[in-house]
Order: structure tokens, then sequence, then C-alpha cells
């Protein structure tokens, strides 16, 4: 072989060598000219792009066809003259449907002899995905800190309306001596009483919804779940949305995450109302029971046969087009403005009903609304014990050390007490509770003291006195939803958790509970 066959053979190596890495590169490679045309890329850049092959890809304009905004090709034109090369260039391009690319581009210019650009060659990384990622991890951290934040409001203000509820009941308990003479003023207590209990439901959805915990299955009754959530609902869509309730009078259960269930309610929701913005409609909401037979499971819907709970939540709203609906649960897929939303909101909700072996149907027509119907597996518990409500408040005479940061709420709490028969020790201070205890750990019968205290707080304080009186029934206050469960409390010695604000009713039955077991 003559040098000159080894020197061909070498370069067609080499050529073939490279034209592997080309076809087989992950990354996009291509080389353009300047005036925005694809010379060559490889199989990774078509399939990029979404087009059906190399040729229809080459035969479009790149400014018009490639880029998000054909502005931003010129300023990398510009980069590329002024530097000769970019590095991890990060641009918003678009595939042939129209869907959003994040990309990071390497290039560099071609020159001739003159020194003239003639074209660009370059490697091209899509980082959509990362970046989706990167945003759903920022609104995660939002998340957690609007948790931790209504986590504190809840703790101020079901003090305040620890104080107005405690207050309310014991005047209106005063005043009931004389109905005829105070009708009216006790029928405004009343009221003033309901509203702070719309304000203590509240605050506990907010809890819900903004909380991030480890999701259990457990029996619940999803129809309160759906009714607190519509609840909130209310209070924050304006009057020219229009809501509907028909969900089944009957205690309908589900085995599942209550959060879960309240978060599909509120994202279903909250796009219904998207949907109506501008010209306001009608938000309907229903569930009911349903029996899936084999027929239905094989043609219908992809679920097995048995009873299902059906929820239904209908729009008046704009409606979507059969292309649309195709995608509507994709990861990131938004019709939303760009900054209006994720896009995260309705593949997190068929991502929850598939965790809770259901399934997730959508109707739609543009101009005639959006229907979506979730099924999830009903559930029978076993036979819960007799509801309390309406009953009588249950007293006693023993004596109790009460101790909250707080004074309005050691004052009402004191007077409710001794109201229902008990003798009252009130204090505020933690540090002051525990050394009077230290000196009578025998007067007292049981220790009901609040979480969120300065300097010591109630589990603290409980873990010094049950160090003094290891048998004496603790019961914990707070206003945050998770402390920690009653069984991790009931492990330390603590008898029960009783979440603020406290009603009378609720207060005096675990009372009589734990003493009663004591």
């Amino acid at each position: 072989m003559t040098d000159r066959q080894k020197s061909e053979q070498a370069i067609h190596e080499s050529e073939k060598k490279y034209r592997t890495i080309f076809e087989e590169s992950k990354d996009t490679i291509y080389i353009s000219t300047v005036e925005g045309e694809f010379v060559d890329i490889n199989p990774a850049g078509v399939s990029l792009f979404g087009y059906d092959s190399a040729e229809e890809l080459m035969a479009v304009n790149i400014k018009d066809s490639i880029y998000t905004n054909p502005r931003d090709r010129m300023k990398f034109q510009d980069t590329l003259k002024e530097n000769g090369f970019v590095t991890d260039y990060e641009i918003n391009l678009k595939k042939k449907n129209g869907e959003k690319l994040i990309v990071l581009v390497t290039a560099s210019a071609v020159k001739d002899e003159n020194d003239k650009i003639t074209g660009y060659r370059g490697i091209i990384r899509d980082i959509t995905k990362q970046k989706e990622l990167e945003r759903q991890l920022l609104q995660a951290q939002k998340m957690e800190a609007i948790g931790t934040l209504a986590g504190g409001i809840a703790h101020d203000f079901n003090n305040i309306l620890g104080a107005i509820l405690g207050y309310t009941e014991l005047t209106i308990a005063l005043v009931e001596e004389d109905r005829n003479e105070n009708a009216i003023i006790r029928r405004n207590l009343e009221q003033v009483y309901r509203a702070s209990l719309r304000a203590k439901d509240l605050i506990q959805h907010i809890l819900t919804f903004s909380r991030q915990t480890e999701h259990k299955p457990q029996s619940i009754k999803i129809n309160l779940i759906l009714k607190e959530a519509l609840k909130l609902l209310r209070a924050s869509l304006p009057a020219t949305i229009d809501i509907y309730q028909e969900i089944d009078t009957n205690p309908r259960y589900i085995l599942g995450d209550p959060t879960q269930i309240h978060q599909i309610i509120m994202n279903l929701c909250t796009n219904a109302y998207d949907a109506m913005r501008e010209k306001g409609g009608v938000l309907k909401v229903q569930l009911n029971p349903v029996e899936i037979n084999e027929q239905q499971s094989a043609e219908n819907i992809n679920i097995n046969p048995g009873k299902y709970l059906k929820l239904t939540v209908s729009d008046t709203g704009m409606g979507m087009s059969d292309e649309t609906i195709k995608r509507i649960f994709d990861p990131f897929f938004t019709t939303k403005e760009a900054g209006a939303g994720t896009g995260l909101g309705l593949s997190v909700v068929h991502g929850i009903v598939k965790n809770h072996y259901g399934e997730i149907t959508v109707e739609s027509k543009p101009g005639r609304g959006t229907t979506f119907n979730i099924y999830l597996p009903e559930f029978e518990p076993k036979e819960e014990n007799a509801s309390t409500e309406n009953q009588e408040l249950l007293i006693g005479t023993e004596n109790i050390l009460y101790i909250d940061d707080e004074e309005s709420l050691v004052q009402t709490g004191k007077q409710i007490l001794e109201k229902l028969g008990y003798k009252v020790t009130g204090k505020t201070r933690s540090s002051e509770a525990l050394e009077l205890f230290k000196q009578y750990p025998e007067q007292f019968d049981l220790v009901l003291t609040d979480q969120m205290m300065p300097k010591m707080t109630g589990i603290d304080l409980a873990k010094k006195i049950l160090d003094i009186r290891p048998d004496i029934p603790i019961i914990l206050i707070t206003g945050y939803s998770e402390v920690m469960t009653r069984v991790q409390l009931r492990q330390m010695g603590i008898r029960d958790l009783i979440m603020k604000p406290i009603l009378t009713a609720d207060l005096s039955n675990a009372i009589r509970t734990v003493l009663d077991k004591h």
C-alpha cells in the first residue's frame, strides 16, 4: 500500500469515526449558514425539534421556525461575531408543533480566508426538563416557606380566635338566663360565635393546604374534605363565579390522604376559575356513588370493576381542543402565558388519582366548558362511635393547672373550666407553672399546657413535670396542625392533644376522657 493510499485510508477511517459520533450523539450536532438554514444536522437534532427527517428540517428557516423569538438569533450571531465562539449559551427554541425548548448551545463561527463568517457549527443540549425541575423545586421551596409562615400565623390567629370564642361562649351562657330581655344581644353574640367558627375552619384549611407531610393512607370522609375545600374557594373566588355543589349527603369514605384529596379539588377548581376568569361562569362540583361493571371497565374507564365515588368538576369556561386534551396531563404543559403557571396542576392531580388507584377523564369542547370526572374506589370503614355533637357538657370537680402565655386565654379558660365545676390555677409563664408544681405536685389532678411558649415549650414543660410526677395526666394545646402525633405524645407520657382555638364541648370531652381513664 502506497503512502497516498495509507493517507486516504486514514482520512476515510477518521471521517467514518467522526460520522459515527455525529450520528449516535445524544446531543444535537449541527452546521448552519449565516442566512439561517441547516447544512447538516444529526438524528438527535431531528428528534429534538420534532421533524420527520433531516431533509424536512434543513428546508426550514431557523430564525422563523426554530427560534421562539427571532431577535434571539440576532443576539446569538452578534455574540459569535464578537467572540468567535459561545459556550453553554442559553436560548429558548421551539419544536415543529410549537412546544417550548430551553437549550444550551456551544458553537463557533466558521470563517473564510478573508475572516468573513460563512456559517456556524455547534452542539445543542436540551435542558428543558432540567429547567422545569429547577422551577418545580423552587415552587416546592416556596410552598414549604408558606407552610412555615402559615403555622406561625395560625398560632397567633388561633390565640385571638380562642379569646373571641371563649368570651362569646361565656357571655351567651349568661344572657340565655333571661331570653326575652336579651334576645337581640344573644342573637348578635351567636352571629359573632358562628363567624368565629368560620374563621377557625378557614385557618385549618390554610394549614391543610400549605403543609408538606408524608402521605399515609387513612379512612377519610370525602364529603367533608370537599365541603371544606369549597368553603375555602368561596372565600377566594370572585363573585363572578357561581359555585354549585351536589354532594351526596350520606357519609362516603375512601382510603387515601386528606391533604392530597384537598389538593385535587383545589387544583381542578382553580383551573376552572382560570377558564372563566374573563367572563365569569358556573363552577359545579358533584360527588355520587357509581358502580363500574366489566363492560364499562373494558370500554371506557381504565379501572377495575367495583364500587367507586365519582367526583365531577365542571365549568362553563372557554373549553379545550382535542389536541390540548391529549396533552393536558403532561408535566409542565400549560395553556397559560409564560410566568402565569408552572403547568404542574393537572399532572399533579393525575398522579394523585393514580396513587389512589383511581382514574380521571376529561370532556371538553372549545366554547362549551370542561368537565373532569374522577373515579376513586369507595371504602367501607369499621363502625364509628356515635357523634358527640349536641351532647351535654361534661363536668367535674378536679384541680387543673392551666398554662398559656396569652393572658386572655388563661382568663377565658379559667372561667370556662370553673363554670364546668373544676378548680383552676392559671399561669402565663412555663417557669412559674413548673415552680408551683414542684412545691405542690400532689395538688393537681390534670395539667393543660399550651405548646408554643417563650423560653420553655409545652412539651419541655410536660417532660419536667412528668419527671417530678410520672402519673400526672397532661393535655397539650397547640395552634399548629403537626407538633407531634398523638401516638408520639402518648409515648412521652402526654395523654392527649387539643387544637386551638378550643371549643368548650371539645375541651370538656377531652378532660373527662383523660381523667376517667386515669
